[in-house]
């Protein structure tokens, strides 16, 4: 039997702008072509980060640690402009259910906390800083379940090196040769398993669920900040270059705040693939770090990651709120 839904489409599309909550695939779309965008534009930056935060964990080799300026040359003197774009293979296979899982997440969050606000006796308030905060955990936790194999994958690619006869050796010593994304994927399943994908999955929760809620939270602040200034006064008529500043400053600051725990976890799930590394645990790693490194270790190629990750979100949050609200127009 047929069943005409299309009016009921209308109204569910009416209900939603009349309670404030745009319909959800607003958001997923809107976050598949914001993620695509800053990541063809900051990946260069990430590869050079993923350079930067394992070489001091490799001082046997001649080359020790590497200064930022020397990681650029390396990389474009023997590879190019390819070398830079190690990895991106699974980014974009990776970036539409990534993207869909984490801005969805988002939405999803909003949603629970406008939710939660009605309940009467909450211990704390879900009225700025805490809810913005919840809504940033929410959106990890389910987008943590699509970019750790991608983030896994793309690491290890990122810190090989492709030698004159095609082979990949690097700053891993050849002790995985992963010749594209896919071929990882399936060594990967080959030898670790379903689980082999998920390596590090706890401690990328341990980086990002910190940083989306220092990220969100400061960012919501901002928008509110900058429109109590907007001629408007409301967040959603904010002009593109506040939201980019919002975007870029927050994105900043939480990237600078959780830099140490990213370098953990990079050389986590990058050395956990080398022989007899397959139990290599966070807190040994982190005790290793400090101990050998110090504070220069923990900060190591947080320039380079603020450089990735503040023009990126300043590239894809703009680009989400912009389609979100053209899609809602409609």
């Amino acid at each position: 039997m047929s069943v005409d839904t299309s009016d009921g489409g209308r109204t569910e599309h009416h209900a939603s702008k009349v309670n404030g909550s745009p319909p959800i695939w607003h958001g997923l779309l809107a976050g598949v072509i914001a993620g695509l965008t800053s990541r063809l534009i900051v990946h260069p930056a990430d590869t050079l980060k993923a350079q930067l935060q394992l070489s001091g964990a490799l001082k046997d080799q001649a080359e020790g640690r590497l200064s930022t300026m020397a990681a650029f040359s390396k990389i474009a003197s023997t590879e190019g402009i390819r070398g830079f774009y190690r990895g991106f293979g699974v980014v974009v296979l990776g970036a539409i259910p990534g993207n869909l899982c984490y801005f969805g997440g988002y939405e999803l969050g909003k949603d629970l906390v406008r939710s939660a606000k009605q309940v009467e006796g909450l211990p704390i308030s879900l009225d700025g800083f805490w809810g913005d905060a919840a809504t940033g955990l929410v959106a990890q936790l389910v987008a943590g379940l699509a970019f750790t194999p991608m983030d896994l994958i793309k690491e290890r690619m990122q810190v090989q090196l492709k030698s004159e006869c095609g082979v990949h050796l690097g700053m891993m010593g050849g002790a995985y040769e992963y010749r594209s994304a896919s071929d990882a994927f399936r060594q990967l399943m080959q030898h670790r398993g379903v689980l082999g994908l998920f390596k590090g999955y706890w401690i990328t929760n341990s980086v990002w669920i910190p940083w989306n809620t220092i990220y969100i939270a400061t960012y919501e602040a901002s928008k509110r900040e900058a429109a109590a200034h907007h001629n408007s006064g409301s967040v959603e008529s904010l002009p593109a270059p506040a939201i980019v500043a919002c975007a870029g400053v927050s994105a900043a600051v939480a990237a600078i705040v959780t830099n140490p725990i990213d370098v953990v976890k990079t050389r986590v799930q990058v050395l956990s693939g080398g022989k007899g590394a397959e139990g290599l645990r966070a807190g040994d790693v982190a005790r290793s770090l400090w101990r050998g490194e110090g504070w220069r270790g923990l900060l190591a190629g947080s320039a380079a990651r603020v450089v990735n990750i503040a023009p990126g979100c300043a590239i894809s949050w703009f680009a989400y709120e912009t389609v979100k609200s053209q899609l809602s127009s409609w």
